[in-house]
């Protein structure tokens, strides 16, 4: 019983279990290719790349996709954050989450706003404004 009790404390992992673990755990990084919105009817999948942004509505967020289609869900926009932002979305206001693939304009009128490619003008808090410029660094400037 002892030795039983020995081999089983001491054994070794194997070359496969280890190649299973780093699978799994890459597998859990990986960003998400599409989201599930809930509905009347039951669940809509949406492409996370056609988000161009989100936008707060009380306990509700509005989904807007490059495809001109709007979705309304009942779920916060910090709900929404948490499964988006490991996509690259981020918050520029406590009302806007948006794809920063969609930007289009940065505006540095009055306290700074962003258009989008759907048109939209979005204002950027004084809190977030630092970060969105941070971010912004990265792009190449003419």
């Amino acid at each position: 019983m002892l030795e039983k009790w020995w081999e089983k404390k001491h054994k070794l992992i194997t070359a496969s279990q280890i190649a299973l673990m780093q699978e799994v755990m890459q597998a859990q990084h990986k960003p998400k290719t599409k989201v599930a919105l809930p509905t009347g009817e039951g669940l809509e999948f949406l492409e996370i790349a056609s988000i161009i942004r989100c936008e707060s509505d009380n306990n509700y967020t509005r989904i807007f996709c490059n495809d001109k289609t709007q979705h309304l869900i009942c779920r916060t926009l910090k709900d929404v954050e948490k499964v988006l932002s490991e996509n690259g979305f981020i918050r520029i206001h406590q009302s806007h989450l948006i794809n920063p693939q969609y930007m289009r304009k940065l505006l540095r009128n009055d306290g700074g706003s962003i258009v989008m490619t759907d048109g939209s003008e979005l204002a950027i808090s004084r809190t977030k404004k630092d970060r969105i410029i941070e971010l912004l660094s990265g792009v190449e400037k003419l």
